[in-house]
């Protein structure tokens, strides 16, 4: 089945340029890449390469929409905003909203917080909070999948055709 296909390689790859044990705020980004054109090895469907991509790119969502602002004066996180929430919602929704990809990124953000601590206590700590963001990120992929005009998907272009020198790096064409 191409969907489990896809959890697993995602589940594979998504922390390829991570290193352990430490926090690495751009290894969803590197590793999305680092993972892409590993992927081209493999000869996937063009739609199952991308949403593989997606889901490495953006496996941050729970962090990203349930951690409000530092306050100044105590140092504790303060809850999210509302509507700032919503906001990282929508953004991840278009991102997710190709096929199923929405609820395995849900899947791979239960596992990777189950796999925090060996007693599940992290789980335990943030399960609620991702059945919020997921429960928001559902409702807002329909919504974008009724509502809004499908725009391509942004080009990534093959390694072999690109050339860098001292401050550029180009697309041979």
């Amino acid at each position: 089945n191409e969907e489990k296909q896809t959890l697993v390689l995602t589940s594979l790859l998504h922390d390829i340029t991570k290193e352990e044990y430490a926090i690495d705020k751009a290894h969803p980004t590197e590793s999305s890449f680092d993972a892409y054109y590993i992927l081209e090895k493999l000869n996937l469907p063009k739609q199952q390469h991308m949403d593989i991509y997606q889901l490495i790119k953006n496996h941050d969502l729970l962090e990203h929409c349930n951690k409000g602002p530092m306050d100044p004066t105590t140092g504790k996180r303060l809850p999210i905003p509302e509507d700032e929430q919503d906001k990282k919602i929508k953004r991840y929704a278009y991102e997710l909203r190709s096929g199923n990809i929405g609820e395995l990124a849900l899947m791979l953000t239960k596992a990777d917080l189950l796999g925090v601590t060996r007693d599940g206590s992290f789980f335990d700590k943030y399960g609620k909070a991702l059945d919020k963001v997921g429960n928001k990120l559902r409702n807002e992929i329909k919504t974008v999948k009724s509502t809004a005009i499908p725009l391509p998907q942004t080009k990534i272009p093959n390694a072999s055709k690109l050339i860098a020198d001292d401050e550029n790096v180009k697309e041979i064409t």
